[in-house]
């Protein structure tokens, strides 16, 4: 009887089966099998078997039909999916370029093609499948609509590097991301003549002086900007920050607000905070509902205890923090109560919400993780995130959830809070260069009913395109990465661009298929709405910007190195210009409006993208004709930057920005914007350098500067950190007093020998 479970079990297999394993069989021998080898065409219309005697002419179907039993059409023929994905988005690319005229996004379309060309084998199946019914539109998966580009095998993927922490360890950036732009573009910096000139008059002495900078800062503040005294890193480090999150609540709770709760004890102050959180935040990142707040916030702000109910606790708190985030440039109390709150939410708060898995987690979670990500704490912005994705899916967010007892309220927020979660999550990944948790998850939550979504705040149908659009991350993401390591090989680039100019086609056609509602020039029922509409396709400009970059830096570096530009690199290099100065255009819009946000979202993003785009095609063409226009444009967009409070991600990023730009000679120190566009009332484009006379003679071979204060080593402080805070100081002006972007001391070797000046020892001279 013992033997019984081990054989049932079946804990090993005979040695007999191991050396000699089984042979399979046909289940249906040959001469009992009753289909045909090549079916006849009314059976393979119908997908049914084709069935006939040895000796007979028709088959057993058009037997008894009464039809002629015929075979003309083609044997199916069936590829691998990565040939037939790699196959499809060539034919769909040359289709594109052959006839730019044509309808090529619709089957109709196509198929009057085909019938001019004389092409009709399939389309009787194409007229069939028209008559099937359609599945409904919220099931509809965009990536199904999607004619080229399928997935880039993993081992084609270039590896991204390792960047030393400013706390210790290595943070991963990958390939695709703004910092490893960021990296290829000091490459060519360090290529161009800038710093190599035997004499400057005082324009080029200002940029040699960018030029020497921007080839050796560091990267690693870009990701944990480690501000010494802002709130985030209070409440992280703080022993401070520790004890008021322990003290005893006057509410009887063992960790709750402290006696001195600022909200608590002043709800005006909690109400105006609110209320910027509503205006300014939730727009972008509805993952609250207003009305459903409103009410837990009546009755239980005053007595919100962390004991009793963390998530929301946590979700309470962090409205308030980002509430006076968003409120910094008007509110003296904005820093106490950033630090007070996240004293509350990081050492307590959070680990009692990472522990269990509730939908006011979630929310509390992805608060903390877009206030750490404005903050410049990006990679604790990543952590989180991916955190509140595991939770997701552990609650069944992924899933829609209408077999279960769930309300229609329930459903729908739940449906709000994924597809918010997953659009962030893409962006953030994409600005890193990481790989994306969400699209590793099998998702069917369908989206929020529109009834819902306009209860949001948000235009009707607005997230539906806004996860429509995230589709396409991946996909840019992965191609990206490719054409990036590759962009100084030309004839790889060009092997590409089969690739890219498919995606690229994809992305004019979703352009296109946006409704009327979702275009500039229309009137819209509020500020909000005009604000989310452009937005929306700023990011698609966006995105288009950062899959044809890569061609964009091959032109420059050919250019940079006298030598020839194939058709189609300047033709996909064109497609990067052209959507950077259309993301500027509506950028600017925003900013007309009052509407650019620089302290809660991500505008600064794709207004960094622009102006480092603009100044690389600038840096390799300094006399283009057409470059007037987007000089204007970036001068402007530097104004508005100086107008705007910007907080430490998108100031640190400007900075980036700002120095390209300097070098590339779109922006010149000293010279104000108004003498440099005719716009009445302009502001000041960036800081002057009024202070430091540049005028420079050559004695016993060394550089001398005229006027110029004795400068501190370079160890010790940055040399323009002064002027490099583009009107933002406040709190956490010392970010920029050691602040280094990139390092160039230990890439020297990586490009084949490139050298770089030592600027460090010639202003120590």
């Amino acid at each position: 009887m013992s033997a019984g479970p081990s054989r049932l079990h079946g804990a090993s297999m005979p040695r007999n089966l191991e050396l000699h394993p089984p042979v399979r069989r046909r289940r249906v021998p040959d001469e009992l099998r009753q289909r045909s080898e090549n079916s006849c065409d009314r059976c393979k219309k119908r997908k049914r078997k084709c069935v006939r005697a040895d000796d007979a002419s028709q088959c057993a179907a058009c037997e008894e039909a009464g039809d002629e039993c015929r075979t003309t059409l083609p044997r199916k023929r069936k590829a691998a999916g990565s040939e037939a994905s790699a196959r499809y988005a060539l034919l769909d690319s040359i289709v594109r370029k052959i006839y730019p005229e044509e309808d090529v996004e619709s089957v109709e379309g196509l198929a009057s093609l085909a019938r001019r060309l004389g092409a009709s084998v399939g389309l009787d199946t194409v007229e069939m499948d028209e008559t099937r019914p359609r599945a409904s539109p919220e099931a509809v998966d965009i990536r199904a609509d999607m004619t080229t580009g399928g997935d880039i095998p993993k081992t084609l993927l270039p590896e991204g590097w390792l960047v030393p922490a400013p706390r210790g360890g290595y943070h991963y950036v990958g390939p695709s991301s703004l910092i490893s732009f960021a990296r290829d573009a000091r490459r060519l910096v360090a290529k161009s003549k800038i710093l190599n000139q035997p004499t400057y008059d005082e324009e080029g002495m200002r940029r040699y002086v960018h030029a020497s900078e921007f080839t050796n800062y560091k990267v690693s503040h870009s990701l944990e900007a480690n501000i010494e005294n802002h709130p985030a890193m209070v409440a992280a480090t703080s022993e401070a920050a520790r004890s008021v999150a322990s003290e005893p609540s006057p509410h009887g709770s063992g960790v709750a607000a402290s006696p001195g709760d600022i909200c608590s004890t002043h709800r005006v102050l909690s109400h105006q905070l609110v209320n910027a959180y509503f205006d300014r935040v939730h727009p972008n990142f509805p993952v609250l509902h207003r009305g459903a707040f409103q009410v837990q916030y009546e009755r239980k702000s005053v007595k919100t205890q962390l004991a009793g109910d963390p998530g929301w606790a946590c979700t309470l708190y962090m409205v308030y923090v980002l509430g006076a985030q968003a409120m910094e440039k008007d509110l003296a109390l904005a820093r106490q109560v950033q630090e007070q709150y996240l004293s509350l939410v990081v050492p307590e708060g959070l680990g009692r919400i990472t522990l269990t898995s509730t939908l006011s987690n979630i929310q509390a979670l992805l608060l903390l993780a877009l206030y750490q990500h404005n903050a410049g704490e990006r990679n604790t912005a990543w952590s989180l995130t991916g955190h509140a994705v595991r939770i997701a899916v552990a609650m069944g967010l992924h899933r829609d959830g209408e077999h279960h007892d769930f309300d229609p309220f329930d459903r729908n927020i739940r449906r709000s809070v994924w597809w918010t979660l997953h659009v962030f999550e893409q962006y953030l990944s994409l600005a890193l260069g990481r790989p994306s948790f969400t699209d590793a998850i099998v998702s069917d939550a369908k989206l929020p009913e529109v009834s819902f979504e306009t209860g949001l705040g948000l235009p009707a149908g607005y997230l539906a395109h806004c996860v429509s659009l995230s589709w396409f991350v991946t996909r840019i993401k992965q191609t990206v990465a490719i054409a990036s390591a590759s962009y100084s090989d030309p004839p790889r680039l060009s092997d590409l661009s089969p690739t890219v100019l498919g995606i690229h086609g994809d992305l004019i056609a979703w352009k296109k298929s946006l409704p009327l509602e979702m275009s500039l020039g229309q009137r819209f029922d509020s500020p909000t709405h005009r604000r989310l509409v452009v937005i929306l396709l700023i990011s698609a400009d966006y995105l288009e910007s950062v899959l044809c970059r890569p061609f964009l830096l091959c032109r420059v570096d050919r250019e940079l190195s006298g030598q020839s530009v194939p058709a189609v690199i300047e033709e996909i290099a064109e497609h990067t210009i052209s959507a950077a100065h259309a993301a500027a255009i509506k950028l600017l819009l925003l900013e007309d409006h009052g509407l650019l946000e620089g302290s809660v979202w991500l505008d600064f993003y794709a207004v960094q993208h622009c102006i480092m785009i603009t100044s690389l095609h600038l840096l390799g063409r300094p006399h283009d004709p057409e470059g007037e226009s987007l000089r204007d444009d970036v001068l402007r967009l530097f104004a508005a930057s100086e107008r705007i409070d910007l907080a430490p991600t998108y100031r640190l990023t400007m900075k980036v920005a700002y120095q390209l730009a300097c070098i590339a000679g779109v922006v010149s120190d000293g010279l104000r914007a108004d003498q440099r566009v005719e716009r009445s009332g302009e502001e000041p484009v960036v800081p002057t350098m009024t202070s430091i006379p540049v005028s420079m003679s050559r004695d016993s071979g060394q550089y001398t500067f005229k006027g110029m204060p004795d400068l501190p080593d370079r160890s010790e402080a940055d040399l323009f950190a002064d002027f490099l805070s583009l009107n933002n100081q406040g709190n956490d002006a010392e970010v920029f007093a050691d602040w280094n972007f990139f390092d160039m001391p230990e890439f020297t070797g990586l490009d084949g020998g490139e050298g770089f000046v030592d600027t460090a020892a010639l202003f120590r001279q």
